[in-house]
């Protein structure tokens, strides 16, 4: 897991040699626009634009993937993530089709994020968001890249 200030994201391409291309077409593209829905960005970037509240106060799963990298950038508002250091106890198998499988929360770590940040989970990687934070009720608009993971 990576938290980082969104002006550091460039400097993680190495890592990720995907970010070149996201932080291209973050320089080209207004978010704050951009509609609901799975974007493709290219054969192995898609982006997912939602809006929501966060307005959870706990969880008691958390979601892990095996073949992407979530990058999640917040364009509007604030939240709450959760995520452990260690997968637990699986509770819903993983489902190709969507990359997700479910575990029994075990909130290690917590942090609040906003706009200026963004968030990586690697695969297997325990995580959840949309929970509220010490501000209350967010109204949250976010895009997750969805990178797909190769090594």
């Amino acid at each position: 897991m990576i938290i980082d200030s969104l002006v550091n994201l460039k400097k993680y391409k190495k890592l990720i040699p995907d970010i070149e291309v996201i932080t291209q077409y973050l320089n080209n593209t207004d978010l704050s626009q951009i509609p609901q829905g799975e974007h493709k960005i290219s054969p192995t970037i898609r982006c997912l634009v939602s809006e929501y509240i966060a307005d959870k106060e706990s969880t008691s799963l958390q979601e892990l993937h095996k073949k992407e990298i979530d990058l999640q950038i917040i364009i509007k508002g604030k939240e709450r993530f959760s995520s452990s250091i260690s997968v637990g106890k699986i509770i819903k198998p993983f489902d190709g089709i969507h990359d997700v499988a479910f575990q029994a929360s075990i909130d290690q770590i917590v942090f609040d994020a906003d706009n200026t940040m963004f968030v990586i989970f690697f695969p297997y990687e325990p995580h959840y968001c949309s929970l509220l934070t010490k501000e209350g009720k967010s109204n949250v608009k976010k895009c997750v890249f969805k990178i797909l993971y190769t090594q």
